[in-house]
């Protein structure tokens, strides 16, 4: 079977999805191990037997509807390839609106502490100790699972020595430290800037994505609004804020009205940030 014939049987397979033709070759490159440019440009290269029967089975699981990322394992993030499963959330484009409203907010070198909280696959911790290269991060997750895929996407951007073993407490520490526990609980101390892209949505019409539901139902659903855990943090926030710090809040730009009436009850400075799209996403409160 030729590159062009796998294609072609792929797309039709995936034809009801809403990017057919990319999926296709994106699992096509994943499974020969070249660049989507590559395929393109050789047609007619020849897949082995192996290789056909993987690229079907993955096709067949993507016509399903399970992520492509977990397909392939990986996912961009801020230009970045960052490990993913389906232990963690499969991070969003519209999160990396987060990064650069940290960066707009930090703007020249920063030596303070940052805290990513929730932090799942880790792609936001690894990511501000990148572009943040004198900072100190912490993390913090629930889920021993996710704080797993975390510490080995942090080592693969040398931001620690050694993925620890699973169970130990403190990892040799690098550029990030990772904490097991609820929301900011765990942090040794206030920080300067907290990240925070927490669950934020709710069971009865929040989404149709069939994707979504692959994902854990912890790392999205967060009470019958979606605030639950939104609401939780910032209550945290006196104990765990620094003085002038700033927290940044992801939400859902339909919790709007809500996250407003949170903000005014939060005895915190407070500015809505619009994402690239030009909807309100981010809730920024400096103490």
């Amino acid at each position: 079977m030729t590159v062009h014939l796998a294609l072609g049987q792929a797309h039709k397979k995936l034809k009801t999805l809403k990017t057919p033709d990319l999926d296709s070759e994106v699992l096509l490159s994943h499974v020969l191990k070249k660049p989507r440019e590559h395929i393109l440009a050789h047609p007619e290269q020849n897949l082995t037997g192996a290789q056909a029967r993987e690229f079907a089975r993955l096709v067949t699981r993507r016509a399903a509807h399970e992520p492509v990322a977990y397909l392939t394992r990986h996912k961009e993030f801020y230009g970045r390839d960052f490990y993913i499963d389906n232990r963690v959330h499969i991070p969003r484009p519209a999160t990396e609106d987060l990064i650069d409203a940290i960066k707009a907010e930090l703007s020249g070198p920063f030596d303070g502490t940052l805290a990513d909280i929730g932090t799942g696959s880790g792609c936001i911790a690894v990511t501000l100790a990148l572009e943040f290269p004198r900072a100190r991060i912490f993390a913090t997750d629930i889920s021993d699972d996710a704080l797993a895929v975390a510490m080995q996407n942090a080592q693969h951007h040398a931001c620690i020595k050694a993925a620890p073993p699973l169970g130990a407490t403190r990892p040799l520490v690098e550029r990030i430290t990772f904490f097991n526990g609820s929301l900011g609980e765990p942090l040794p101390e206030p920080v300067d800037i907290i990240a925070a892209n927490l669950p934020y949505g709710w069971k009865d019409g929040w989404t149709d994505d069939a994707e979504v539901f692959f994902q854990p139902e912890i790392s999205y659903l967060s009470g019958r609004d979606g605030l639950d855990a939104i609401r939780a943090l910032m209550q945290q926030l006196p104990g765990i804020l620094a003085k002038n710090g700033c927290a940044f809040l992801e939400f859902d730009p339909r919790q709007a009205g809500a996250i407003k009436k949170l903000a005014e009850q939060s005895g915190c400075r407070r500015t809505i940030i619009k994402d690239s799209a030009g909807f309100d996403r981010i809730l920024a409160l400096t103490k």
